[in-house]
């Protein structure tokens, strides 16, 4: 025996044994063939033994790897665990991979070996595989060396993906780096370039993920029929940077967890946003995702928008929370879209967001109505160069009782180191017809560093018809609410704690739920507040036909006013200086008050402060010890009189 193995260089060497060289296989001068490399020697990271296969039963067809025919003989190798895709001719030679990469990984998934991909460049032509480029089959187990890269071939087509992961599930891939082919693409049109497409597939986790320069979006997360949604997707540790559609597409899924995902540079063609929600129809789904530690930066459009117009109440509901979300220089959340069937039901929950030098507004809402939803904590918006917060009812398209659905913004922080805005918080309606509205936005604990305004109101009508309904608590002290026509207040809380409010927009009008101080510093008159028959303090240019009006006649004067009942709306004067008249209805004084008296009409709701009533008359006899008629007769006469007089003073109802 001259070798205990056939050695041969090359897989070539190999398939080309003599007829002699199989005959010592057969007849066991040789235990087997030793492979030294795959092209060339020394090409696959070790060299392989292949064993003589038995004739019964067949080890199947020749794979390129762990099966090969060689004229009437198979040999066959025996891979454990992991397989470095080198064994199978699967090289970083600037050759497509797409095909054989496919069928090989097919091949170890059916095995459950790890695929290894150890070479720095493989080649891929996204057009191949019905342009899904290299297809992930299900139980597939993946890992890449620290610099491989999977970089997209040159192409004109519209419409790819780079590496697909369709209908499969159970795929775990560890490190994956994929290049697109954006700056040698050799097409104008479409925009559905993809790096890494998800469609309809489950349990898939990959961790350490790049991927840059694609023709449309990063990754995508879609379907391939209506409900066959995304299950389970996970994405650690994710760089997606200048492609040109989207960084992230999230279409439907059940079930996505992403931790240190970065999203950067996205530009080309819209939507152009880091991160973009947007279901095609309404059975896609958003559920069950939690995205934490988010940064998005310079993304041109945005770097989250949450667009849900396919979505109606028929839709599952939707439940989205992002955690630590910093946005830094471009526009950051971008929230869009009516719903005209019915509401949307769920949430969006965002979680310490900091939004840093903002090209556009930091939290944008625009012609939203029955969304899901939102719930903002804990913003941090520094240097914002526009409108910080911003609430714009703009298109006509918007129903009659069209409105934002529980919109709730705790905490927030606005600090402007430039002069590029002036207020923080901006509602604005430009709809011509009487369409659209503003509900159900609170703002809890606003503080900015703005030296005027805060709020703003703005229209482009002449007077507010339309009716706006935004809360805001802990307004800061000395900021001011503004509208379009220049009308302003200063709220100033007296007291120097924290001024909680209750704030509703309709005829330039604001309501507030606790105690507060007026200022009249500029002029005589005119300044005055309307109670309506709700308790709204509206503003005094407002038109409403059942109110109290205060109007002041002294400069330099205040008037201090307290909410009693927060469910009636009911008020009360605690402190004033300077002549303060009370008007029912426009026009006709029907009380002064002035630094010398505080008059106020009591209900059986509130206690007022009343006029001393007027002294009864004694007529009852002194008592013996036991009453005679006439002494029931007098107290009877005392007891009507002074009824008489406290309904006089106001204390008693009629």
């Amino acid at each position: 025996m001259a070798n205990q193995f056939l050695v041969k260089n090359t897989m070539a060497d190999m398939r080309a044994l003599s007829a002699s060289e199989i005959t010592a296989l057969q007849n066991g001068t040789y235990e087997g063939v030793e492979l030294l490399g795959y092209y060339e020697k020394g090409d696959t990271p070790n060299s392989i033994i292949y064993f003589l296969a038995p004739v019964s039963p067949d080890p199947g067809p020749d794979d390129g790897g762990s099966v090969i025919a060689v004229q009437a003989i198979k040999l066959k190798h025996r891979f454990i665990e992991e397989v470095d895709l080198k064994y199978y001719g699967i090289f970083d030679n600037n050759t497509d991979i797409s095909i054989d990469g496919t069928r090989v990984l097919g091949l170890l998934a059916s095995k459950f070996l790890t695929a290894v991909f150890s070479g720095k460049n493989y080649l891929v032509d996204a057009t191949k595989n019905s342009s899904r480029g290299i297809l992930i089959p299900s139980n597939a187990s993946i890992r890449t060396a620290f610099d491989t890269t999977f970089v997209c071939s040159p192409n004109a087509s519209s419409s790819y993906g780079v590496i697909s992961i369709i209908g499969s599930e159970n795929v775990s891939i560890n490190r994956l780096k994929i290049i697109g082919d954006r700056e040698d693409h050799m097409g104008t049109a479409g925009e559905w370039g993809v790096g890494l497409n998800i469609l309809s597939s489950k349990n898939v986790s990959i961790e350490e993920v790049v991927v840059n320069n694609c023709w449309g979006d990063g990754i995508y997360l879609g379907k391939t029929a209506e409900n066959f949604h995304n299950y389970n997707i996970t994405l650690k540790t994710v760089l997606l940077e200048n492609n040109r559609r989207n960084g992230l597409t999230i279409i439907t899924v059940d079930g996505y967890y992403s931790d240190s995902i970065r999203i950067k540079n996205t530009n080309g063609t819209d939507p152009q946003r880091g991160l973009d929600m947007e279901p095609n129809n309404a059975t896609d789904v958003l559920k069950n995702i939690y995205i934490n530690s988010m940064y998005t930066s310079n993304n041109l459009k945005g770097g989250f928008i949450v667009y849900t117009l396919k979505l109606n109440n028929t839709s599952q509901p939707c439940n989205i929370v992002i955690n630590n979300w910093t946005s830094v220089s471009e526009p950051g959340l971008y929230f869009q879209e009516i719903q005209t069937t019915g509401k949307l039901k769920g949430f969006l929950e965002i979680n310490n967001p900091k939004f840093i030098n903002t090209t556009d507004s930091a939290i944008y809402f625009h012609n939203t109505s029955n969304n899901m939803d939102v719930f903002i904590n804990n913003p941090t918006i520094y240097d914002c160069h526009d409108t910080p917060i911003k609430f714009i009812i703009g298109s006509p398209q918007v129903q009659t009782d069209g409105r934002q659905l529980n919109c709730v913004i705790n905490n927030a922080k606005i600090y402007q180191y430039t002069e590029n805005v002036s207020q923080a918080v901006v509602m604005y309606n430009s709809v011509v017809e009487d369409k659209g509205v503003i509900r159900g936005v609170t703002i809890n604990g606003l503080d900015s560093n703005f030296a005027n305004k805060t709020i703003a109101f703005l229209s482009d009508r002449d007077s507010f018809i339309d009716v706006y309904k935004f809360t805001l608590n802990e307004i800061p002290q000395g900021d001011y609410l503004l509208t379009k026509s220049s009308f302003a207040k200063r709220i100033i809380n007296k007291t120097d704690s924290t001024l909680r409010t209750n704030l509703v927009i309709g005829k330039q009008a604001w309501w507030l739920n606790t105690p507060i101080t007026l200022y009249n510093t500029s002029v005589a008159t005119g300044i005055g507040l309307k109670f309506s028959q709700g308790g709204y303090l509206l503003g005094f240019d407002g038109i409403e036909n059942n109110a109290y009006q205060i109007s002041s006649d002294t400069k330099n004067s205040y008037i201090t006013i307290e909410c009693v009942d927060n469910v009636l709306n009911l008020w009360r004067i605690v402190d004033f200086m300077g002549v303060w008249y009370l008007n029912q209805g426009p026009g006709n004084p029907a009380y002064v008050i002035d630094s010398g008296a505080k008059q106020y009409e009591g209900s059986t709701y509130i206690a007022g402060v009343v006029r001393k009533s007027l002294a009864s008359t004694d007529a009852a006899l002194a008592p013996s010890t036991t009453y005679s008629q006439s002494e029931v007769q007098g107290i009877l006469t005392e007891l009507r009189d002074l009824k008489v007089k406290l309904r006089a003073a106001g204390i008693l109802a009629n």
